[in-house]
C-alpha cells in the first residue's frame, strides 16, 4: 500500500507512482532549480554574489569585452562594486546583460555565459558562503512560501524511492559546489549532484572555463552517461534544458507545466507527462 502518496499529484500519476514503486529499481534524475526545490537557487547565489561585487580575489582578470557589449562600462562599474561594497549597478548591469544574451543567443548560452560570476573561489570557501545562503532561505520560506525551498510531494516522493533502493541523482546547470551544499536536507549526498564544474587555476580557485560535458540540455544526458554508464528510469524537469533528458527516460518523465505551450506540445509528442504546477 502507498496511501502516503501526496494528493497533490493527479491521480493518474499517483498511480503510476505505485506501480513504479513496486517494480525493480533504477536511477532516478532530477532537475534542481524550479523542480526539486520551489525557487531557483542557483539565481540566489548569483544575487548575492553580485550585491556583493563578485567576482573579485581571482588571479584570472576578467575579459570583460568577450562578456559585455559596452566592456568600459562593465569594467568601471565591477571596480566600483569591489572598492565600495555596492554591487547594485554592478549587479543590474550583469542581469542586462544576461536578459539579453539569453534573448539573442538562448537560454543555454546566458547559462554559459554567467559562469564568469563564480569565479575566484576555493572549493570549501565556496560551498560555505552557500550554505548559508541556503539556510537563510529554509528560515524565510517558514513564512514566505516564494523562497527557496524543497518542492515537499516530491521529496517525499523521492525519499520513498530511495527507501526502495533507487538511485538518486540531481542533474543542474549551477554550479556543481552551490547545490551539493543542499542535500543534506535533501536525504541525498553531495556526491549526488551533477552540475557546472569550473576548471581550477594554480591556486585551486573556480575559473569560467566550463568542463565539459555542460549539463545543460543534451549535455545532461551525456554528464549522467558519462557518471553512470545509464540512461535515467524516470526524470523530472521543468524548462526546455530538460527536455533531452526527459526524452531519454525509459520508464517515465514528468514535466512541471511553467505555461510553455511549445515545450508542453513537444513534451505530448515524446510521452513525456505534463503535471500541473504543485
Amino acid at each position: 500500500m502507498h496511501n502516503w502518496i501526496d494528493t497533490s499529484w493527479t491521480e493518474d500519476v499517483q498511480s503510476i507512482w505505485r506501480e513504479l514503486l513496486d517494480s525493480a529499481p533504477g536511477l532516478l534524475c532530477l532537475d534542481f532549480d524550479n523542480t526539486f526545490v520551489r525557487g531557483d537557487f542557483g539565481e540566489a547565489v548569483m544575487e548575492k554574489l553580485l550585491s556583493s561585487g563578485y567576482p573579485k580575489n581571482s588571479k584570472q582578470s576578467l575579459n570583460y569585452p568577450s562578456l559585455f557589449r559596452d566592456a568600459a562600462t562593465a569594467e568601471n562599474s565591477h571596480k566600483q562594486a569591489i572598492q565600495t561594497g555596492d554591487g547594485q549597478a554592478w549587479k543590474d548591469l550583469v542581469w542586462a546583460e544576461y536578459a539579453y544574451v539569453r534573448k539573442t543567443r538562448g537560454l543555454g548560452e546566458s547559462y554559459r555565459w554567467s559562469a564568469f560570476i563564480f569565479m575566484g573561489w576555493e572549493e570549501i570557501q565556496f560551498k560555505k558562503y552557500c550554505r548559508e545562503i541556503w539556510l537563510d532561505g529554509l528560515d524565510l520560506a517558514k513564512n514566505d512560501k516564494t523562497a527557496v525551498h524543497p518542492r515537499e510531494p516530491l521529496l517525499q516522493l523521492v525519499k520513498e524511492f530511495q527507501r526502495r533502493t533507487w538511485r538518486i541523482l540531481i542533474v543542474t546547470a549551477s554550479p556543481q559546489w552551490a547545490i551539493a551544499v543542499t542535500t543534506s536536507e535533501l536525504g541525498l549526498a553531495p556526491d549526488d549532484v551533477i552540475g557546472m564544474r569550473t576548471e581550477l587555476n594554480s591556486e585551486s580557485q573556480s575559473t569560467y572555463t566550463i568542463i565539459e560535458p555542460y549539463p545543460y540540455g543534451e549535455g545532461k544526458v551525456q554528464a549522467i552517461h558519462n557518471l553512470t554508464g545509464l540512461t535515467p528510469d524516470i526524470s523530472f524537469g521543468d524548462t526546455i534544458n530538460d527536455f533531452p533528458m526527459l526524452k531519454a527516460s525509459k520508464r517515465f518523465a514528468l514535466l512541471f507545466d511553467r505555461g510553455d505551450n511549445s515545450l508542453n506540445q513537444k513534451c505530448q509528442e515524446n510521452g513525456i507527462f505534463i503535471h500541473p504546477w504543485i
